[in-house]
């Protein structure tokens, strides 16, 4: 209030909307994947398919950190 500054935290237009829509449910997939992934690991961390999951967890994580920079909460 003191500065007279506005700061916008979401979208201008109705397009970017649906963009952020987007980005919000894809962000609650990688914590959903994330939490899955890992839960399988921890289940067995020697199962066939590990390093595979491993990777994916290592993706999926990438992915919300970039996600995060845009969508804060």
């Amino acid at each position: 209030m003191n500065t007279g500054q506005v700061k916008i935290l979401g979208p201008f237009t109705k397009e970017q909307k649906v963009a952020w829509d987007h980005l919000r449910d894809r962000k609650a997939e990688c914590i959903a994947a994330i939490a899955d992934y890992e839960q399988q690991l921890r289940d067995d961390p020697n199962c066939e398919g590990a390093d595979f999951l491993r990777k994916e967890v290592d993706y999926e994580r990438k992915l919300l950190n970039q996600i995060s920079t845009v969508i804060k909460d």
